[in-house]
C-alpha cells in the first residue's frame, strides 16, 4: 500500500501524559467482539518495517493474524529506550455468505522505558476505534536524546482510499506527545491543491523533524486531475515553531539513536 497525504486542516497538539500505564497491564482495547467470526491468534515476528502490517499477503489474499515488534531503539546517552508493536488480527467468518463484520483490525502501540525505571510503559496506542487499519514505525531519537519521532499511518480496509500519514513526537522528560497536523503545514508551503507521498525519516542536528516528500504516485487520482507538489524527492525540516524549510539536495541525514542490536 503506497502512503500519501491529502492536505487537510491541522496544528501542533500537545497531549500531557500524567500517568503511564504498565505495558503488561494494557488490555486488548478496540478489538470488537465478533460472534460470527473466529479471531485468529497472531504470529509474532521482529522487524524494523512495521508500516502496513495487515492480514493480507502480497497477492491480496487474506492469510493470518500478525504481531510485528520493532527492535529496541536506544537514545543518545542511553537514558531512554523505545519500541513499537503493530498487531493485525484476522477474522475467519463462520459463514462467509452472510458475514458483514471486519476481516482485519489493527492495534499499534509505542513503548518507552528509562534508566530510572527499567519497565517498558505504553505511552501511545492506536486502536480500531480510530481506523480499522493503522501502524506505527519508530524512526529516531533527537541528537540530545530528549525527543522521539514515530511515523503514524491510518487507513480503511477494503477501501480504495490511501493511508493517511503523519507523525508523533514523544518527550519522555515531560511525558508529553506532540501531534503536528502535517497536512496543514505542508499546504501552507506547497498549496492546498497538491498531493505527495510522504515519509518521516529523522531529525536534523538542531532537532527539526525531517520529512521526505516524493512525487504523488496514485495513478487513478492523477488521471482524475490530482497534481503532485514535488517533481522529485524533496527533504523538508519542520521545527517546533511550525516553520517548514526545504533542505538542500546534498543534505545527509544522520541517525542519533541506535538499535539494541547495534544497527542504525
Amino acid at each position: 500500500m503506497r502512503i500519501y497525504l491529502r492536505y487537510l486542516l491541522a496544528f501542533f497538539i500537545v497531549v500531557p501524559l500524567a500517568v503511564l500505564t504498565l505495558a503488561q497491564d494494557v488490555p486488548q482495547k478496540g478489538l470488537r467482539d465478533v460472534p460470527n467470526a473466529i479471531r485468529l491468534a497472531p504470529k509474532a515476528t521482529t522487524s524494523k518495517e512495521t508500516i502496513d502490517v495487515s492480514c493480507w499477503n502480497r497477492h491480496n489474499a487474506l492469510t493470518d493474524s500478525r504481531l510485528v515488534q520493532s527492535p529496541v531503539l536506544i537514545s543518545p546517552g542511553g537514558l531512554y529506550r523505545a519500541y513499537v508493536e503493530v498487531q493485525a488480527i484476522a477474522f475467519r467468518p463462520k459463514n462467509i455468505g452472510t458475514y458483514v463484520g471486519p476481516l482485519c483490525e489493527n492495534t499499534s502501540r509505542l513503548f518507552v522505558a528509562s534508566s530510572f525505571d527499567n519497565a517498558f510503559h505504553v505511552v501511545y496506542s492506536q486502536t480500531p476505534d480510530m481506523s480499522s487499519g493503522n501502524s506505527l514505525k519508530i524512526i529516531d531519537w533527537s541528537a540530545d536524546g530528549e525527543r522521539l519521532v514515530v511515523e503514524r499511518d491510518q487507513w480503511v480496509y477494503e477501501s480504495d482510499d490511501g493511508a493517511y500519514t503523519d507523525f508523533i513526537v514523544f518527550d519522555p522528560h515531560s511525558a508529553s506527545l506532540a501531534v503536528p497536523d502535517l497536512a496543514k503545514i505542508l499546504a501552507s508551503r506547497f498549496g492546498k491543491g497538491c498531493w505527495s507521498d510522504n515519509s518521516i525519516i529523522g531529525f536534523t542536528r538542531g532537532g527539526q523533524v525531517v520529512i521526505a516528500l516524493d512525487p504523488f504516485s496514485n495513478v487513478v487520482a492523477l488521471m482524475n486531475g490530482a497534481e503532485s507538489c514535488v517533481k522529485h524527492r524533496t527533504l523538508v525540516a519542520l521545527g517546533s515553531d511550525h516553520e517548514l524549510s526545504v533542505l538542500p539536495r546534498t543534505y545527509k541525514l544522520v541517525h542519533f539513536g541506535r538499535f539494541l542490536d547495534g544497527r542504525l
